[in-house]
């Protein structure tokens, strides 16, 4: 009797069968809206590293004209700054390169995965309007095999009063020839 206590009883099934699907369509729909938005998110992000890169490909240029022009003028001291300049401006490049190329991949990733959930959500309606369409038919037949059935079952009630007339007849030949003087 205790063991039964912490037993976990199935969720009841939904009136209408076709509340499932809705549940599910209204999921992949909301699951679509998320994706969509971080993918808009990430392109955002994208082209702000676009412009970050060309701004960094403009730096590394002017530092490198700068350096060209000490190194004529034979400015040892400004020389070594700008090589520096030059080597940090290269670092932010490539790590700006690398953060765009990520959230490139990123965004096409769930671009990618926008679209599945976009089929998932178009197959979902038409697998729904599918069911609609049998849930419907099924519900004709069955309101037709009730009909048939009330037939039935006053055919079989007609069948047996026939049954029940006859026996009686058949009784009261019985009774007539057991009541023959012998």
């Amino acid at each position: 009797m205790v063991f039964g206590l912490f037993k976990r009883k199935a969720p009841p099934a939904p009136a209408d069968p076709l509340a499932l699907f809705d549940g599910a369509i209204e999921a992949a729909e909301r699951e679509a809206g998320e994706v969509r938005r971080s993918a808009a998110t990430l392109l955002a992000l994208k082209a702000t590293l676009e412009r970050d890169v060309a701004r960094h490909e403009e730096q590394r240029r002017e530092l490198g004209v700068r350096l060209d022009e000490a190194a004529r003028a034979g400015d040892e001291r400004a020389s070594r700054l700008l090589e520096a300049d030059v080597r940090r401006a290269e670092s932010s490049l490539r790590a700006a390169e690398d953060a765009l190329a990520r959230a490139a991949a990123d965004a096409e990733l769930l671009l990618e995965g926008a679209r599945e959930t976009a089929l998932r959500v178009e197959g979902l309606k038409a697998e729904r309007a599918a069911a609609q369409a049998r849930l419907l038919a099924g519900q004709a037949a069955g309101t037709a095999m009730k009909a048939e059935g009330a037939r039935l079952k006053g055919e079989l009630g007609l069948t047996q009063a026939r049954d029940e007339v006859e026996r009686a007849r058949a009784l009261a030949e019985i009774w007539r020839e057991d009541r023959k003087p012998k």
